[in-house]
């Protein structure tokens, strides 16, 4: 286990973005949806007011982002509502994290998406986007207030956690430990803990050669 004891997450992050197309607000990007210019399937994602590529999955993410839902599943129970894929609102962005937890009951979503005060966890599954989710992403779920933030890093076999969040700051997250494939990682809601992990039977196997 790995700690880092410094903000997380910068608001200079150019070179983790993808391709700028152009700028446009919350409002706009929803009537590209309602309009059918922007369709259901398409890889696209509303960060920072600028429609971005998502990257695609390969076997190890997908394999990963079911481990890791229905875990958190089994530990969360009734006390959250797990979300794979799906949208979140914060702010000027949209992305659709691999992984949520959110506050239940699931009926409060039924005509938005969760937003920063509803959620308990985010997680996102990084091989090729590892550096865009350390930066541009990690800053808009501090920003929202998102407690806690995992990016599952498939490339490198480990879980780095982000916790406490500067929301309305450009700081990012104060903490990040980063748990090696050895290493346990505990999961928590408020101070209850509610499960531990050893962070390999989150991962894929490892490819050989690793």
């Amino acid at each position: 286990m790995i700690a880092a004891k410094q903000p997380i997450g910068t608001p200079t992050v150019a070179s983790a973005w993808p391709e700028r197309i152009h700028r446009i607000t919350l409002d706009q990007y929803h009537q590209m949806i309602a309009t059918g210019v922007l369709q259901e399937d398409d890889p696209i994602e509303l960060i920072d007011g600028c429609l971005v590529t998502k990257a695609p999955h390969d076997p190890q993410h997908d394999f990963a982002v079911n481990r890791i839902s229905r875990l958190l599943g089994e530990a969360y129970g009734d006390d959250a509502i797990i979300r794979t894929k799906s949208a979140v609102t914060l702010g000027n962005s949209e992305p659709e994290p691999d992984v949520i937890a959110a506050r239940p009951p699931e009926d409060e979503y039924d005509d938005r998406h969760p937003s920063g005060s509803d959620l308990f966890l985010v997680v996102e599954v990084a091989n090729s986007s590892v550096d865009f989710d350390r930066t541009a992403k990690a800053e808009i779920y501090s920003h929202a207030g998102v407690p806690e933030y995992w990016i599952v890093n498939v490339v490198d076999r480990q879980i780095e956690v982000y916790r406490y969040p500067r929301p309305g700051h450009a700081g990012g997250y104060r903490d990040r430990t980063i748990f090696l494939a050895s290493d346990e990682v505990e999961l928590t809601l408020g101070r209850k803990s509610l499960a531990k992990w050893k962070v390999a039977t989150l991962l894929p196997k490892a490819k050989l050669g690793r």
